[in-house]
Protein backbone atom coordinates (compact mmCIF):
# COMPACT_ATOMS: atom_id res chain seq x y z
CA UNK A 1 0.00 0.00 0.00
CA UNK A 2 1.47 3.38 -1.02
CA UNK A 3 2.35 5.98 1.60
CA UNK A 4 -0.22 8.58 0.48
CA UNK A 5 -2.95 5.96 0.22
CA UNK A 6 -2.08 4.62 3.67
CA UNK A 7 -2.40 8.08 5.17
CA UNK A 8 -5.74 8.60 3.40
CA UNK A 9 -7.17 5.35 4.74
CA UNK A 10 -5.91 6.09 8.25
CA UNK A 11 -7.51 9.52 8.16
CA UNK A 12 -10.79 8.05 6.90
CA UNK A 13 -10.89 5.42 9.63
CA UNK A 14 -10.07 8.01 12.27
CA UNK A 15 -12.92 10.17 11.00
CA UNK A 16 -15.18 7.13 11.33
CA UNK A 17 -14.15 6.89 14.99
CA UNK A 18 -14.81 10.60 15.44
CA UNK A 19 -18.30 10.15 14.03
CA UNK A 20 -18.97 7.32 16.46
CA UNK A 21 -17.75 9.33 19.44
CA UNK A 22 -20.00 12.21 18.44
CA UNK A 23 -23.00 9.93 18.69
CA UNK A 24 -21.84 8.69 22.08
CA UNK A 25 -21.73 12.23 23.40
CA UNK A 26 -24.52 13.14 25.77
CA UNK A 27 -24.39 16.70 24.44
CA UNK A 28 -26.61 15.64 21.54
CA UNK A 29 -30.10 15.92 22.98
CA UNK A 30 -33.20 14.35 21.50
CA UNK A 31 -34.31 17.53 19.76
CA UNK A 32 -31.00 17.88 17.92
CA UNK A 33 -31.00 14.24 16.90
CA UNK A 34 -34.55 14.40 15.55
CA UNK A 35 -33.83 17.56 13.60
CA UNK A 36 -30.57 16.25 12.16
CA UNK A 37 -32.30 13.04 11.08
CA UNK A 38 -35.19 14.94 9.41
CA UNK A 39 -37.65 13.28 11.78
CA UNK A 40 -40.68 14.84 13.43
CA UNK A 41 -43.12 13.96 16.17
CA UNK A 42 -46.66 14.15 14.82
CA UNK A 43 -48.18 15.75 17.91
CA UNK A 44 -49.33 14.96 21.42
CA UNK A 45 -51.10 11.64 22.05
CA UNK A 46 -54.48 11.49 23.75
CA UNK A 47 -54.65 10.48 27.38
CA UNK A 48 -53.50 6.87 27.81
CA UNK A 49 -51.94 6.62 24.35
CA UNK A 50 -48.25 6.78 23.51
CA UNK A 51 -45.80 7.19 20.64
CA UNK A 52 -45.20 4.65 17.88
CA UNK A 53 -42.59 4.31 15.15
CA UNK A 54 -42.70 2.25 11.94
CA UNK A 55 -39.63 1.12 9.96
CA UNK A 56 -39.72 0.06 6.30
CA UNK A 57 -43.17 1.59 6.44
CA UNK A 58 -44.37 1.45 2.83
CA UNK A 59 -47.75 3.21 2.86
CA UNK A 60 -47.61 3.34 6.69
CA UNK A 61 -51.02 1.74 7.25
CA UNK A 62 -49.83 0.45 10.66
CA UNK A 63 -48.98 4.00 11.74
CA UNK A 64 -52.26 5.38 10.39
CA UNK A 65 -54.29 2.80 12.30
CA UNK A 66 -52.63 3.80 15.57
CA UNK A 67 -52.99 7.51 14.80
CA UNK A 68 -56.75 6.91 14.56
CA UNK A 69 -56.62 5.62 18.12
CA UNK A 70 -54.99 8.81 19.34
CA UNK A 71 -51.35 7.78 19.23
CA UNK A 72 -48.60 10.19 18.26
CA UNK A 73 -45.93 8.89 15.94
CA UNK A 74 -42.46 9.63 14.70
CA UNK A 75 -42.06 10.04 10.95
CA UNK A 76 -42.39 6.54 9.44
CA UNK A 77 -39.09 5.35 7.97
CA UNK A 78 -39.44 4.70 4.25
CA UNK A 79 -36.60 5.63 1.91
CA UNK A 80 -38.93 6.13 -1.05
CA UNK A 81 -40.50 9.00 0.91
CA UNK A 82 -37.23 10.68 1.85
CA UNK A 83 -33.68 9.96 0.72
CA UNK A 84 -32.40 10.76 4.22
CA UNK A 85 -34.16 7.71 5.67
CA UNK A 86 -31.41 5.35 4.57
CA UNK A 87 -31.05 2.43 6.96
CA UNK A 88 -27.88 1.39 5.17
CA UNK A 89 -26.34 4.67 6.32
CA UNK A 90 -24.65 3.90 9.61
CA UNK A 91 -24.99 7.49 10.84
CA UNK A 92 -28.75 7.42 10.35
CA UNK A 93 -29.00 4.07 12.14
CA UNK A 94 -27.06 5.52 15.08
CA UNK A 95 -29.57 8.35 15.30
CA UNK A 96 -32.44 5.87 15.35
CA UNK A 97 -30.74 4.02 18.19
CA UNK A 98 -30.31 7.25 20.18
CA UNK A 99 -33.98 8.10 19.72
CA UNK A 100 -35.09 4.64 20.85
CA UNK A 101 -32.88 4.89 23.93
CA UNK A 102 -34.50 8.20 24.84
CA UNK A 103 -37.58 6.19 25.91
CA UNK A 104 -39.94 8.26 23.78
CA UNK A 105 -41.28 5.34 21.71
CA UNK A 106 -43.75 2.85 23.21
CA UNK A 107 -44.33 0.53 20.23
CA UNK A 108 -42.40 -0.06 17.01
CA UNK A 109 -42.88 -2.21 13.93
CA UNK A 110 -40.54 -3.45 11.20
CA UNK A 111 -41.79 -4.51 7.76
CA UNK A 112 -38.32 -5.62 6.69
CA UNK A 113 -37.96 -5.76 2.86
CA UNK A 114 -38.34 -9.31 1.57
CA UNK A 115 -37.72 -8.99 -2.19
CA UNK A 116 -34.37 -10.80 -2.07
CA UNK A 117 -35.51 -13.23 0.64
CA UNK A 118 -38.36 -14.97 -1.19
CA UNK A 119 -38.17 -18.72 -1.74
CA UNK A 120 -40.00 -18.17 -5.06
CA UNK A 121 -37.04 -16.48 -6.77
CA UNK A 122 -35.78 -18.48 -9.76
CA UNK A 123 -33.02 -19.49 -9.99
CA UNK A 124 -32.69 -19.69 -6.19
CA UNK A 125 -30.34 -17.15 -4.62
CA UNK A 126 -30.37 -18.86 -1.22
CA UNK A 127 -30.71 -22.39 0.07
CA UNK A 128 -30.57 -24.31 3.35
CA UNK A 129 -26.78 -24.42 3.22
CA UNK A 130 -26.30 -20.83 2.09
CA UNK A 131 -29.00 -18.72 3.77
CA UNK A 132 -26.92 -15.59 3.14
CA UNK A 133 -26.67 -16.29 -0.58
CA UNK A 134 -25.25 -19.00 -2.80
CA UNK A 135 -21.54 -18.53 -3.63
CA UNK A 136 -21.82 -18.03 -7.40
CA UNK A 137 -24.02 -14.92 -7.36
CA UNK A 138 -22.78 -11.96 -9.42
CA UNK A 139 -24.00 -8.59 -10.60
CA UNK A 140 -27.52 -7.41 -9.73
CA UNK A 141 -28.46 -10.71 -8.04
CA UNK A 142 -25.45 -10.52 -5.72
CA UNK A 143 -26.16 -6.87 -4.93
CA UNK A 144 -29.79 -7.57 -4.05
CA UNK A 145 -28.85 -10.44 -1.77
CA UNK A 146 -26.20 -8.31 -0.09
CA UNK A 147 -28.69 -5.48 0.48
CA UNK A 148 -31.29 -7.92 1.79
CA UNK A 149 -28.80 -9.33 4.28
CA UNK A 150 -27.73 -5.86 5.37
CA UNK A 151 -31.30 -4.62 5.87
CA UNK A 152 -32.22 -7.69 7.90
CA UNK A 153 -29.09 -7.15 10.01
CA UNK A 154 -30.01 -3.50 10.63
CA UNK A 155 -33.57 -4.51 11.48
CA UNK A 156 -32.23 -7.09 13.94
CA UNK A 157 -30.02 -4.49 15.59
CA UNK A 158 -32.85 -1.99 15.98
CA UNK A 159 -35.31 -4.68 17.15
CA UNK A 160 -32.81 -5.68 19.82
CA UNK A 161 -32.49 -2.06 20.96
CA UNK A 162 -36.30 -1.75 21.10
CA UNK A 163 -36.50 -4.82 23.32
CA UNK A 164 -33.72 -3.57 25.60
CA UNK A 165 -35.55 -0.25 26.00
CA UNK A 166 -38.92 -1.79 26.84
CA UNK A 167 -40.53 -0.96 23.49
CA UNK A 168 -43.25 -3.34 22.31
CA UNK A 169 -41.75 -4.41 18.98
CA UNK A 170 -42.89 -6.55 16.05
CA UNK A 171 -41.32 -7.76 12.81
CA UNK A 172 -43.22 -9.03 9.75
CA UNK A 173 -42.21 -11.03 6.69
CA UNK A 174 -43.85 -13.69 4.50
CA UNK A 175 -44.22 -16.97 6.34
CA UNK A 176 -41.67 -18.79 4.17
CA UNK A 177 -39.19 -15.93 3.83
CA UNK A 178 -35.48 -16.61 4.30
CA UNK A 179 -35.56 -13.62 6.64
CA UNK A 180 -36.66 -15.92 9.47
CA UNK A 181 -33.74 -18.28 8.82
CA UNK A 182 -30.98 -15.69 8.91
CA UNK A 183 -28.66 -16.05 11.94
CA UNK A 184 -29.22 -12.43 13.07
CA UNK A 185 -32.99 -13.02 13.24
CA UNK A 186 -32.77 -16.48 14.82
CA UNK A 187 -30.63 -14.93 17.56
CA UNK A 188 -33.63 -12.78 18.59
CA UNK A 189 -36.09 -15.67 18.89
CA UNK A 190 -35.47 -16.22 22.60
CA UNK A 191 -36.67 -12.78 23.64
CA UNK A 192 -37.15 -9.88 21.20
CA UNK A 193 -39.01 -12.09 18.69
CA UNK A 194 -40.22 -14.78 21.08
CA UNK A 195 -43.93 -14.68 20.21
CA UNK A 196 -45.40 -15.49 16.82
CA UNK A 197 -48.57 -15.16 14.79
CA UNK A 198 -48.98 -17.02 11.51
CA UNK A 199 -51.84 -15.55 9.51
CA UNK A 200 -53.47 -15.45 6.09
CA UNK A 201 -54.52 -12.10 4.67
CA UNK A 202 -57.80 -13.59 3.41
CA UNK A 203 -58.80 -14.11 7.05
CA UNK A 204 -58.71 -10.33 7.32
CA UNK A 205 -60.86 -9.70 4.26
CA UNK A 206 -58.58 -9.74 1.21
CA UNK A 207 -59.16 -11.61 -2.06
CA UNK A 208 -55.67 -13.15 -1.85
CA UNK A 209 -54.42 -15.70 0.65
CA UNK A 210 -50.85 -14.40 1.26
CA UNK A 211 -49.59 -16.16 4.35
CA UNK A 212 -47.36 -14.02 6.54
CA UNK A 213 -45.62 -14.23 9.90
CA UNK A 214 -45.46 -11.61 12.64
CA UNK A 215 -43.10 -11.99 15.57
CA UNK A 216 -42.61 -9.77 18.58
CA UNK A 217 -41.72 -9.44 22.25
CA UNK A 218 -45.26 -9.40 23.66
CA UNK A 219 -47.50 -12.45 24.08
CA UNK A 220 -50.53 -10.63 22.65
CA UNK A 221 -48.88 -10.88 19.21
CA UNK A 222 -50.14 -14.48 19.11
CA UNK A 223 -53.72 -13.21 19.03
CA UNK A 224 -53.20 -11.95 15.46
CA UNK A 225 -52.90 -15.53 14.20
CA UNK A 226 -55.64 -16.44 11.71
CA UNK A 227 -56.06 -19.35 9.30
CA UNK A 228 -57.73 -19.08 5.93
CA UNK A 229 -61.51 -19.24 6.57
CA UNK A 230 -61.98 -21.78 3.78
CA UNK A 231 -62.27 -19.48 0.78
CA UNK A 232 -63.41 -21.22 -2.40
CA UNK A 233 -60.71 -19.40 -4.39
CA UNK A 234 -58.01 -16.77 -4.04
CA UNK A 235 -56.76 -14.01 -6.33
CA UNK A 236 -53.40 -15.15 -7.77
CA UNK A 237 -50.68 -12.58 -7.18
CA UNK A 238 -49.44 -12.64 -10.74
CA UNK A 239 -49.64 -10.03 -13.48
CA UNK A 240 -51.04 -6.52 -13.03
CA UNK A 241 -54.34 -4.81 -12.25
CA UNK A 242 -55.74 -1.29 -12.56
CA UNK A 243 -55.55 0.07 -9.03
CA UNK A 244 -55.99 3.62 -7.72
CA UNK A 245 -55.84 5.15 -11.17
CA UNK A 246 -52.91 3.21 -12.63
CA UNK A 247 -51.68 -0.24 -13.49
CA UNK A 248 -49.84 -1.96 -10.64
CA UNK A 249 -48.48 -5.49 -10.15
CA UNK A 250 -50.74 -7.63 -7.99
CA UNK A 251 -47.81 -8.20 -5.62
CA UNK A 252 -47.61 -4.43 -5.03
CA UNK A 253 -51.37 -4.17 -4.47
CA UNK A 254 -51.17 -6.98 -1.92
CA UNK A 255 -48.15 -5.56 -0.10
CA UNK A 256 -50.10 -3.30 2.28
CA UNK A 257 -51.48 -4.78 5.47
CA UNK A 258 -55.25 -5.37 5.33
CA UNK A 259 -57.28 -2.68 7.10
CA UNK A 260 -58.94 -5.25 9.38
CA UNK A 261 -55.53 -6.60 10.38
CA UNK A 262 -54.10 -3.21 11.39
CA UNK A 263 -57.34 -2.37 13.16
CA UNK A 264 -57.04 -5.50 15.33
CA UNK A 265 -53.31 -4.94 15.74
CA UNK A 266 -53.68 -1.33 16.86
CA UNK A 267 -56.38 -2.31 19.36
CA UNK A 268 -54.07 -4.92 20.89
CA UNK A 269 -51.40 -2.24 21.29
CA UNK A 270 -53.87 0.23 22.78
CA UNK A 271 -55.20 -2.38 25.23
CA UNK A 272 -51.90 -3.94 26.29
CA UNK A 273 -48.97 -1.52 25.96
CA UNK A 274 -48.34 0.41 29.16
CA UNK A 275 -47.66 4.10 28.65
CA UNK A 276 -46.01 6.47 31.10
CA UNK A 277 -48.35 8.93 32.77
CA UNK A 278 -45.92 11.67 31.77
CA UNK A 279 -46.02 10.81 28.05
CA UNK A 280 -48.19 13.79 27.08
CA UNK A 281 -45.95 16.18 28.96
CA UNK A 282 -42.84 14.62 27.40
CA UNK A 283 -44.30 15.08 23.91
CA UNK A 284 -45.40 18.66 24.61
CA UNK A 285 -41.93 19.58 25.82
CA UNK A 286 -40.31 17.90 22.82
CA UNK A 287 -42.57 19.67 20.32
CA UNK A 288 -41.90 22.99 22.03
CA UNK A 289 -38.15 22.37 21.94
CA UNK A 290 -38.24 21.39 18.26
CA UNK A 291 -40.13 24.56 17.33
CA UNK A 292 -37.67 26.73 19.21
CA UNK A 293 -34.51 24.96 18.15
CA UNK A 294 -33.28 27.52 15.64
CA UNK A 295 -29.95 25.88 15.02
CA UNK A 296 -28.27 22.95 16.72
CA UNK A 297 -24.52 22.80 17.20
CA UNK A 298 -24.38 20.15 14.48
CA UNK A 299 -25.36 22.57 11.73
CA UNK A 300 -22.09 24.43 12.12
CA UNK A 301 -19.98 21.44 11.20
CA UNK A 302 -18.10 21.56 7.95
CA UNK A 303 -17.91 18.41 5.81
CA UNK A 304 -14.35 17.12 5.81
CA UNK A 305 -12.48 15.41 2.94
CA UNK A 306 -13.34 11.73 2.76
CA UNK A 307 -16.15 11.89 5.29
CA UNK A 308 -19.55 13.34 6.01
CA UNK A 309 -19.54 14.76 9.51
CA UNK A 310 -22.27 17.29 8.78
CA UNK A 311 -25.03 15.43 10.57
CA UNK A 312 -27.70 17.50 8.84
CA UNK A 313 -26.61 16.37 5.40
CA UNK A 314 -27.49 12.72 4.96
CA UNK A 315 -28.02 11.19 1.56
CA UNK A 316 -25.93 9.24 -0.88
CA UNK A 317 -22.75 10.46 0.80
CA UNK A 318 -21.34 8.27 3.54
CA UNK A 319 -18.95 8.69 6.41
CA UNK A 320 -16.80 6.15 4.60
CA UNK A 321 -17.41 4.54 1.24
CA UNK A 322 -16.79 0.96 0.25
CA UNK A 323 -14.30 2.10 -2.35
CA UNK A 324 -12.29 4.04 0.19
CA UNK A 325 -12.05 1.34 2.83
CA UNK A 326 -12.82 -1.85 0.96
CA UNK A 327 -10.28 -3.65 3.13
CA UNK A 328 -12.41 -3.14 6.23
CA UNK A 329 -15.06 -5.82 5.77
CA UNK A 330 -16.62 -5.17 9.17
CA UNK A 331 -17.51 -1.67 7.97
CA UNK A 332 -18.58 -2.64 4.45
CA UNK A 333 -21.84 -4.23 5.60
CA UNK A 334 -23.08 -0.89 6.90
CA UNK A 335 -22.12 1.08 3.83
CA UNK A 336 -23.05 -1.00 0.77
Amino acid sequence: MGGAHSVYVMVAVNLYAVGQSMFSSRSLNLTAVLNSAHLKLSGVPIEGAGVVWEFFAGSAVWTKALAKRGYAYLTPIEITDCRHFDLLNYLFVEKCILILRAKLVDAAHFGTPCSSLSIAITPPRRNAEYQLGVPDLVGVAAAKVRDGNALSAVAAQLIGVCDECGVAVTDENPATSWHWKLPVIIALSARALAFEALLCYCAYGTLWRKQTRIRGNRIWVERLAAKSPGCLSHQPLRGSTFHEGRWKPWTAVASSYPSRLVSCWSKLIADNVDVSGEKKQQCEQLLHACRNDVQSTESGLTPLPGANLNLVGLGNDRLLTVGRVSRYSHIDDHLT
